[in-house]
């Protein structure tokens, strides 16, 4: 385990079950704990305190934050070791804390998980008691329950210590005990959700972001963006959406292809997600979302500005409940405040950016990109932000506020032109009045009709194009500061004769001596390639219930292995009945 305070502990343990562990506890991905009125902790029980503490905050995913599942085997060995005698005894253990009705209903099935088909042992021994374990718990009521649990034994104090004196009452073989309990449990809901997720299509073992939780708030193109790359390495991605409506996304239609009741561009960006129903104008609803955030690794937002303050789920007010946690927010205009209440859409902020004025020819008006391009490079640059911050905090245990917005993801996307223009004299871009493909690279690069289709030519040395297409005025040119100031003239003198022979033809000529070219494809010529083949680029999304989609999979691999997704994008609320339960909202 990472970090090595488990082993470090066990050790301990192992030869001497009292030894004194002083100050705190590093554990992996968390921090240094002090535990209030017990400023050193003791052998094994000392890392139960930090097990219990995590227990009430996040049930289930308790372990899956202080190590990765593929770890839970090794350390229940670990565990194994510890012991060598009965298990016995172990009612006391549940009268630390949690909700009364949560192991009021669940004791049999606890015995059952336990000791069902083979015995559960350790150390060769049976382990035995277990019904009491959990019926022990179910007569524990106490005042702290709006605080997720956290009981008698458990009280607060401040964001991350806790008083405890479970290791006063009981023994190392007892909270063994209780950790093989949470194990088993632990071990069932991974089987679930992978079954549920569809991950088992994926090639790629231990994804970097499995065990995360993500609630994404966020509408349309940018937000969803980012939240499907943390859902593409193995996050567990909620979204929060609006009763009856869902996100305006859902009705953003690219062409009048339907499926399954919504666009395709909706199913491809909210793959492998989940769907919770909330109406944020209900403040019933609104709590339950406070007190699922508790429990989140990540949260994202791309409200217009002073809606989530008004909603009270801002970032200084989460963190004060979850300080752990990863907050990206998403903005059209950023800090601009002059442009603040503007609308922060793609071809609007394309139009405050400047880029339009890079494509096209001379002459013409300004010309957008035929993509969404602010929305997708903003989601990618929160996706960075997101990650960047999830790694500070498994060094600092500190979370934080990664902040983003279209425009300033525009203005970084041109920061090669931008430089050169700040540092030029401020000569503004000058675009090719023929086939322009880029307003600060001289001639041949651009695009050129053959006589049966397409050909793209990049950075060359012209005297030497000149001579390999039969192109005499190109042999003369003396300085590569010609590419520029003639570029329009060269470019046609080019086009002219290229516009003579075949794709194939030039591209026999030039491919010889590696000059940079290349045939320009169409979508049905691309996805028909032994390349495009070769690069395994498209995945089908299915609901089970006979609709399917074909898209592309993530862009990127790990270990050698693509990452590819199951499910298609969820209907409104469709898990919002199983979350409640699973979170106990």
């Amino acid at each position: 385990m990472p970090g090595s305070g488990v082993q470090q502990i066990n050790s301990r343990a192992k030869f001497q079950s009292e030894t004194r562990i002083a100050g705190g506890v590093h554990l992996g991905d968390d921090h240094d704990f002090p535990v209030a009125g017990h400023r050193e902790m003791t052998g094994l029980a000392g890392f139960v305190h930090y097990f219990f503490h995590q227990w009430a905050r996040f049930r289930d995913e308790s372990l899956q934050r202080m190590m990765s599942v593929c770890e839970l085997e090794k350390f229940q060995r670990e565990l194994e070791t510890l012991v060598g005698q009965h298990l016995r005894n172990v009612t006391a253990l549940g009268q630390a804390n949690e909700h009364a009705e949560d192991f009021a209903d669940g004791a049999a099935e606890a015995a059952s998980d336990l000791t069902g088909g083979e015995p559960v042992r350790f150390g060769g021994k049976k382990l035995q008691n277990v019904q009491p374990l959990v019926e022990g718990w179910s007569g524990i009521a106490h005042a702290g329950r709006a605080r997720r649990g956290l009981g008698p034994a458990f009280e607060s104090r401040g964001s991350h210590e806790v008083e405890c004196s479970v290791h006063d009452n009981f023994s190392n073989e007892n909270s063994i005990s209780y950790m093989q309990y949470c194990l088993s449990r632990k071990a069932k809901l991974e089987v679930t959700q992978m079954m549920a997720t569809g991950s088992s299509t994926n090639l790629v073992k231990d994804q970097p972001l499995q065990g995360l939780l993500v609630l994404d708030f966020s509408q349309f193109l940018s937000g969803p963006l980012a939240t499907l790359r943390l859902a593409d390495l193995g996050a567990r991605v909620i979204k929060i959406e609006r009763p009856g409506q869902g996100d305006l996304g859902r009705t953003l239609y690219l062409s009048d292809t339907d499926i399954n009741g919504e666009n395709t561009l909706f199913h491809a960006i909210n793959r492998n997600k989940e769907s919770l129903a909330a109406d944020l104008k209900n403040p019933r609803d609104v709590e339950k979302l406070r007190r699922l955030i508790v429990c989140a690794d990540v949260m994202v937002q791309n409200f217009r500005p002073g809606v989530i303050e008004r909603l009270k789920l801002d970032y200084e007010t989460v963190a004060q409940t979850n300080p752990r946690i990863v907050y990206g927010s998403i903005s059209g205009y950023g800090n601009a405040g002059a442009w603040r209440d503007r609308p922060g859409q793609d071809l609007l902020a394309q139009a405050r950016s400047g880029i339009m004025w890079l494509s096209g020819d001379e002459g013409d008006p300004p010309t957008p990109f035929s993509l969404a391009i602010a929305d997708m490079l903003t989601g990618h640059n929160l996706c960075q932000g997101i990650l960047a911050c999830l790694v500070r905090r498994g060094i600092t245990a500190r979370g934080g506020l990664v902040e983003v917005s279209l425009l300033e993801s525009l203005m970084d996307f041109q920061f090669e032109v931008l430089t050169t223009y700040m540092n030029d004299g401020r000569r503004p871009p000058r675009r090719g009045a023929y086939r322009n493909a880029h307003s600060y690279l001289a001639a041949p690069y651009g695009v050129y009709d053959t006589k049966n289709g397409h050909l793209a030519l990049a950075m060359t040395h012209l005297p030497s194009l000149g001579t390999l297409l039969g192109i005499p005025e190109l042999t003369q040119i003396k300085s590569t500061a010609e590419g520029f100031l003639r570029r329009d003239e060269i470019k046609r003198l080019i086009a002219d004769r290229l516009r003579g022979e075949t794709t194939e033809h030039w591209l026999g000529i030039l491919d010889a001596v590696d000059i940079w070219c290349s045939e320009v494809l169409d979508w049905p010529k691309l996805l028909s390639s032994e390349a495009f083949r070769q690069l395994d680029m498209l995945q089908t999304l299915a609901n089970g219930k006979g609709q399917e989609i074909l898209t592309t999979r993530c862009p990127f691999r790990l270990d050698g292995n693509v990452l590819k997704s199951a499910k298609l994008a969820p209907k409104i609320g469709e898990h919002t009945d199983s979350i409640t339960e699973e979170f106990a909202l």
